[in-house]
């Protein structure tokens, strides 16, 4: 390399840990080179101490790199290798195809018409940009096809939407019911809708039905009558249904095979899987091996049950001390009844307990992230943190329509096997669409820059902000 070239990644990999001695053992490894002489050696070591004392910024890649032309890159190779947090960086040199707006609608269309024709019980993904009226397409395909559609959005709100736009087409479409919906929860009294959510937090749904037909039956409860008329309407229906993604992924094989054609709307991924994080304080569960014991000793936890439980959560424990990410074997725990699982406060329906610990669902995690309150920002206490194991029922066809979705992704939590990738073309901007790149304009990034909305419209005048 020419000195030139030496001195840009000098300049970048200094700012990395251990990046001169990085460097310099490098040289070390080629003294056959006439550059890196023990004087060479010398030369640069020097020149480390000089960058540090001067507090040189890592050099800009197009002073200095032979290709800087042919290589997709950011300002330089640490921004081009990881961007600072809270920051966006420019790509230099990328380009995409973009197509008209009817072309990228037809694209669209017709990958969706090829998903549901497929014979075969895949997962379809469809990557289509956004505004290019997927919901359009897809209530359009259902209106004039025989077949039976259940079509999943990720909230109640998006639900709702997409039925009243089913209705303004004709089509006869049933919107499933939910106990999240505005006006349910503006009736239901108190205690019974904590007790409700206790029961979904710490993962016995079971026991959801259940607790809902006893109380409304004890307490008179109009609302939560209703909504078990309307469900209990649901399990017959035969037609085009209208849920979301939580409701699709409580129906079991009987009510997924009453239909022809299963969409989901938006990134299941982004929307279902990475919210449904549980993040468990370690205190807590130091506190719940002590409560296994104490279960097990008082009989309400089998033998079997104990050892794997107890097992899981001492390892969870000892690898934390020395790991940031750790796998533990899965496996199911289903109490036959509430008494079988272990709970981190006493009940009561009177008061505002803490939410217990979702024991099944950290049965069967098997992938943990560990999270050290030293070295977080915002975190308070030492946290053990796993997605909860969501998946799409085996045996079935999906077909998923997102803007965002990854492909690569999208295979490593299903796996290839399972996953048919569409990349559908994207239109060309209408308008100009002006970037603010410098911050990432998240909400925490708003809140802690003021006057930033501001200094935008000044720059690009009173023009529609997205953040």
């Amino acid at each position: 390399m020419s000195h030139n070239e030496l001195l840009g990644i000098a300049l970048n990999i200094r700012h990395i840990e251990s990046g001169d001695d990085r460097f310099n053992e490098i040289l070390t490894r080629h003294p056959d080179i006439d550059y890196f002489t023990s004087k060479k050696r010398t030369y640069w070591d020097r020149q480390f101490g000089y960058f540090k004392l001067i507090k040189y910024q890592p050099e800009n890649c197009n002073k200095f790199c032979p290709y800087k032309d042919s290589c997709i890159h950011t300002t330089n190779i640490l921004s081009t290798m990881k961007p600072p947090y809270g920051t966006m960086e420019r790509i230099a040199g990328y380009e995409e195809k973009l197509y008209t707006l009817d072309e990228s609608v037809s694209d669209l269309e017709k990958s969706i018409l090829s998903a549901i024709a497929a014979n075969d019980n895949m997962i379809h993904v469809i990557k289509a940009p956004t505004s290019t009226g997927k919901t359009e397409i897809c209530l359009n395909i259902m209106q004039n096809s025989d077949l039976n559609f259940l079509y999943a959005n990720p909230t109640n709100i998006l639900k709702d939407d997409v039925h009243r736009r089913a209705e303004e087409k004709g089509i006869n479409a049933l919107r499933t019911p939910s106990l999240h919906d505005k006006e349910m929860q503006a009736h239901i009294p108190r205690a019974v809708k904590h007790h409700i959510d206790h029961l979904y937090n710490s993962g016995r749904y079971r026991s959801v039905d259940h607790y809902i037909s006893k109380v409304a039956a004890e307490q008179d409860i109009e609302c939560l009558k209703e909504y078990l008329n309307e469900k209990n309407k649901f399990h017959k229906y035969k037609g085009h249904v209208i849920a979301t993604h939580r409701k699709l992924l409580n129906m079991d094989g009987e009510a997924l095979g009453k239909f022809d054609v299963r969409i989901i709307d938006e990134d299941f991924i982004l929307k279902t899987v990475i919210p449904n994080q549980v993040s468990i304080p370690v205190k807590d569960l130091k506190k719940l091996i002590k409560l296994v014991d104490k279960d097990f000793l008082a009989g309400s936890i089998t033998q079997s049950n104990y050892n794997r439980i107890y097992k899981k959560i001492a390892e969870a424990l000892k690898l934390s001390k020395t790991e940031t990410m750790f796998t533990l074997d899965s496996f199911a725990w289903e109490p036959d009844n509430d008494k079988n699982c272990p709970k981190a406060k006493k009940e009561s329906l009177d008061d505002d307990t803490p939410t217990p610990i979702d024991v099944s669902s950290f049965c069967l995690a098997e992938k943990f992230y560990f999270r050290k309150a030293s070295e977080e920002r915002n975190l308070k206490e030492d946290t053990l943190v796993y997605l909860k194991p969501i998946q799409l029922k085996k045996g079935f066809k999906y077909i998923i329509i997102s803007a965002t979705a990854d492909e690569d992704i999208y295979k490593r939590y299903f796996g290839s096997d399972r996953i048919k990738f569409y990349e559908c073309k994207k239109a060309k901007y209408a308008g100009i669409l002006e970037q603010f790149y410098d911050k990432s304009m998240s909400r925490y990034c708003i809140r802690t820059n003021p006057g930033i909305i501001e200094k935008i419209k000044q720059l690009t005048g009173e023009n529609p902000i997205l953040t």
